[in-house]
Order: structure tokens, then sequence, then C-alpha cells
């Protein structure tokens, strides 16, 4: 029988090169996809150039949207959406950055403050809103996606089970492993929206979160493609909100300056954003300072200071400093058995 990596790479591979690649533990198309690409051209001597358009046709041949209905088995017409959220919706409208079409949003943060169950309340939130007649795309790379959350956040919220399903059913989901996958997930909805020619029904993108693609990346040529990656994904990003109206909201992460074990060239080529004031815990952003421009506003959700709560599940929303729009501003919101409210 053959393997699942012959039958994925037969057509670009040799017997002996796919053997060779077998042989060192790459014996499955993720595999494949997740390996460094210079190491992939030292084992079976290609060009980085052939390593690379390998991997774009295995993307191609095997993307495919999954609905979170399908793995649980196993805009509106209005351009304003509101985050659902009373106390963020107020303090963003306080702004007049309320979230909507053609927003690109940053969300930051350290790791454990709330950020993923923040997404999975907008994904619910908005298909609840629309009455599951609009969609989103919820991007994971980190591989950890909990149906079983989302679907406890409908349960809390008394909705009976035909409204739990279609609430389900528009909420897809994709898992992604590297920053290519992504540029390959948004390039097929880019002409699927483009062929269509009409209001596309995915008008919010989730992503959780892009830092995580970038983990991997050691040599500076590996950095410096990665980086070269981030442009194009800006770009298209951009297009997909001005051209089709679509909002992002797009998971970043914080480190501690005093963290020892983090290497920020490991995540932005050595362009750490610094330009925050030294607070949110002197906590510096991934991605660095040029992410800052395809943002039209970043949030940070944090554990609050120097505020009279005491309860844990309390956090603090802060609109961060970036090219667009005001900051400083800050809201107080609490995760739940039925989300962040």
């Amino acid at each position: 029988m053959e393997s699942d990596l012959v039958v994925a790479l037969g057509g670009e591979l040799s017997e002996y090169e796919i053997n060779l690649l077998v042989r060192n533990f790459i014996d499955t198309p993720n595999k494949f996809m997740t390996t460094e690409s210079s190491k992939l051209s030292g084992l079976i001597k290609k060009p980085l150039d052939a390593i690379g358009e390998i991997k774009l046709q295995l993307i191609k041949r095997h993307i495919k949207f999954q609905t979170l209905y399908q793995r649980n088995e196993d805009i509106m017409s209005i351009s304003q959406y509101g985050t659902g959220i009373e106390t963020l919706d107020r303090m963003l409208k306080n702004i007049l950055l309320p979230l909507q079409d053609n927003r690109v949003w940053e969300l930051c943060g350290i790791i454990g403050t709330g950020k993923t169950e923040l997404l999975y309340t907008l994904a619910v939130n908005f298909v609840c809103k629309s009455k599951c007649t609009q969609e989103v795309l919820f991007i994971d790379t980190k591989n950890d996606f909990s149906v079983r959350r989302v679907h406890d956040i409908l349960r809390e919220r008394k909705l009976n089970k035909d409204d739990r399903d279609n609430a389900l059913r528009a909420i897809k989901v994709i898992e992604v492993h590297t920053e290519l996958t992504i540029l390959a997930v948004l390039e097929e909805l880019y002409k699927k929206l483009r062929a269509e020619r009409t209001s596309p029904n995915i008008r919010l993108v989730l992503v959780d979160s892009l830092p995580a693609c970038r983990v991997g990346f050691s040599s500076d040529d590996e950095r410096w493609e990665s980086c070269c990656l981030l442009t194009q994904l800006a770009s298209l990003v951009r297009r997909l909100a001005t051209q089709y109206h679509v909002a992002f909201v797009i998971g970043n992460l914080c480190f501690s300056q005093q963290d020892e074990n983090v290497n920020p060239d490991t995540y932005n080529y050595g362009y750490c954003d610094d330009s925050q004031p030294q607070t949110l815990q002197q906590d510096r952003l991934m991605l660095g300072r040029y992410w800052s421009t395809v943002s039209t506003l970043r949030l940070a959700l944090e554990h609050p200071q120097n505020t009279n709560c005491s309860d844990d599940d309390i956090r603090l929303v802060k609109v961060l400093k970036n090219c667009y729009g005001p900051s400083g501003e800050t809201c107080l919101v609490r995760i739940t058995d039925a989300g962040v409210v």
C-alpha cells in the first residue's frame, strides 16, 4: 500500500528521493511542509526554489475549508458588526473605531491572557448576530482549536440545537503550520471572492495566531524568506479588506524584555516593535514595527495591574499606539463560561 507521502509527492519526487525522506522520518505531507526548506534541499539535493514550488503545489492540491459542524461530528448586510461585548463596543465607539468591514485588527498579549478565548467569542457573536447568514474563517496556527469550547459557549447562551448547529456550520476552521500555508489559504479565498462576483459569505477572518508560524526559522535565509512572506501576507490582507470588505482580527504575541528564552529574531528577523511605551508589564510585540503599519487598530489583552479587581477572570483591554487613530483607551472584560463579556 502506498504511503501518504508517495500519494502526495509521487508526481514531484522520485521513489529514491521519497525513500530518503522517509529514512529521515519525514514520512507524511505534514512533516514535509513543516520541515525547513534548507534541510529538505540538503537531503534530496534539490534547490530551495524547487522545494518551495513543491510545497506550494502540495498546498494547492490539499487545501480545503472545513466547518466546525463537520469537525464536531467525527456580514452581515450592514457594515458595522460590533464585537458583541458591551464594554469593548462602548470603548471602540468612543474612539470611532468599531468592528466593521475593512478593519484589520491586531490582538496582542502574553501567553495565557485569553486571546484565543476572545477570538472564540468574536466568532460566536458574529455568526449569531448575522443569524448565520454570514461566515467566519478561523485560521488556527497552533493546531489546538477547541470545538468543545465553542460548543460550550453556544450552549451557555441557551441556544436550541438547530441554532447551535447552524452557528457551527457558519464557522469555518482551517489548521495551518506555516506562513506559506496562510498565504495560500487567503489567496484561495481571494480567488473565490473574485470569481463569485457577489457579496462574500466570509466577512470576518480570525487568525490565532500569526507568530506561531514563525517559531521554526533558525537560519538567516529562512528568517529572510519568512520576512518576505510576511510582506506578501500584509498585501493580501489589505486587498481582501479593501476590495471585498473582509474584516480581520490577527493574534500577535508579546514577550518580556527580561525573558532570556525568547529570541526576537526567531519571530521577526530582528525587528521587534519597541515603539510602545514601557508598560504592559514591560512587554514588546512580535512581528516587528512594520506590522504596526498593517493593522488599523492594536488591542492588548492583559491582566489588570492597578485596579481594584481581584477576580482572576477579569482582563484589561487597552488600545495600543500604531500608525492609525488614538491610543490609551481601556476597558475591562470578563472571561466566563459563555465567552468574554
